[in-house]
This record gives structure tokens, C-alpha cells and sequence, in this order.
């Protein structure tokens, strides 16, 4: 299940699902690519989906960002917003 999912493991599959084009937003795929490579663990949480608490719901923090994505078979949603 997704919900033992560790954070290398969880960065490595929104990497593969942003690099593979799975996503859709206004960044371009470097822009992305980059923003997850400099991302560590000191600034990612997780949580179990409110409404299936078999998945992980995980939020990346990294400076002037807000990533927040969750996985059900491969990764469905990935939001990015800049933050203050």
C-alpha cells in the first residue's frame, strides 16, 4: 500500500511521472525536474488521504514552493504553487 511509501521512494516516483509528462501545469518540465531534484527530506510531510486512507497524501516545502501529490496506481495528481 501507499501509505508505507518512504520519502526517497515517493520523490523518485513524482520524478518519473513528471520526467515520463504525466503532469499537467504552467512549469515546464525542467522547471519541475529541478524543483524535485533540490528537495530534501527535512522539507517534505506526509499524511493519509482524508478521504482514502490507504493513500499518502505528500507535501513538498521546498523554498518559494507548495508541492503537494498523491499516488493511487501511478501518480495522479501533482499540484505546484509558488509560496511566500
Amino acid at each position: 500500500m501507499h501509505t508505507d511509501m518512504s520519502f526517497n521512494d515517493a520523490k523518485k516516483q513524482v520524478m518519473e511521472a513528471v520526467q515520463s509528462k504525466r503532469f499537467r501545469h504552467e512549469l515546464s518540465l525542467e522547471e519541475a525536474v529541478t524543483i524535485l531534484s533540490k528537495i530534501r527530506g527535512s522539507e517534505a510531510s506526509s499524511s493519509k488521504h482524508h478521504f482514502d486512507p490507504v493513500s499518502k497524501i505528500w507535501i513538498f516545502r521546498p523554498v518559494g514552493w507548495y508541492i503537494k501529490f498523491y499516488f493511487l496506481e501511478e501518480c495522479l495528481f501533482i499540484s505546484f504553487h509558488r509560496s511566500e
